[in-house]
């Protein structure tokens, strides 16, 4: 039982990294055809990077997070009660033991060892793993009331955000990029759209979450003001 568990999750592991390829060598031939462009020219006037050049760059840093995840996995190798070889307790946590790659598991219900609760809701992108047995909430959605709501959160905000945390930015930004892609997948096979598709309906999303802040921003000085006379 244990094993087949096992190799549910390396399949889903290993079509998770398969379509991270796609998306790079789908990144890296758009980029090209451009002609490699590394800078461009920012909205204040800023040399910015170039967004085929970032969009490279997040893909391979995607690409590479799926592929250590996968051979983490393929290196899991199971007792009968699901135990990894090689884990060890964690101290100050009863009946937790921790796997050599920095997943902490307990006994379920079966009898069988599982990833912990805050493991699972990590791999769901319900929270975000810093390290290992360190966790922290995901941002949340709505962060800026001037300029409406993304999701995910943009990188900058995304970086002042795990500064305010006290946590490195780097799985923060993986973890962002995790949820951008699952949301691609996810408009390409439910809804059947191309990429341009894509962004324009990511474009009508924030500009009408920017017409609602403003909306809610202004009732709010309405408010004030009929409040203050």
């Amino acid at each position: 039982m244990a094993a087949g568990k096992l190799t549910a999750a390396a399949s889903d592991s290993l079509t998770s990294w398969a379509e991270a390829l796609d998306l790079l060598a789908d990144a890296r031939a758009r980029w090209e055809e451009a002609g490699r462009p590394a800078v461009t020219d920012g909205s204040m006037g800023q040399e910015a990077q170039h967004p085929l050049a970032r969009a490279v760059e997040r893909a391979q840093r995607h690409e590479a997070q799926l592929g250590a995840a996968l051979e983490r996995i393929l290196r899991r190798i199971p007792k009968d009660d699901g135990m990894p070889r090689g884990a060890v307790p964690v101290d100050g946590r009863p009946g937790v033991v921790r796997s050599p790659d920095g997943v902490d598991y307990h006994k379920g219900t079966t009898g069988n060892w599982v990833p912990t609760l805050q493991e699972s809701f990590a791999e769901k992108g319900l929270s975000i793993k810093i390290e290992p047995g360190r966790f922290v909430r995901s941002p949340p959605i709505e962060h800026d009331e001037e300029t409406g709501a993304t999701w995910p959160p943009d990188d900058a905000y995304l970086e002042e955000w795990s500064e305010q945390q006290g946590v490195p930015a780097e799985p923060v930004l993986a973890w962002a990029q995790e949820m951008r892609d699952f949301e691609t997948r996810m408009l390409r096979a439910g809804c059947g759209l191309d990429d341009a598709e894509i962004q324009a309906s990511r474009r009508w999303a924030e500009d009408t979450a920017r017409e609602f802040a403003a909306e809610v921003a202004a009732r709010r000085q309405a408010g004030s003001n009929t409040g203050g006379g």
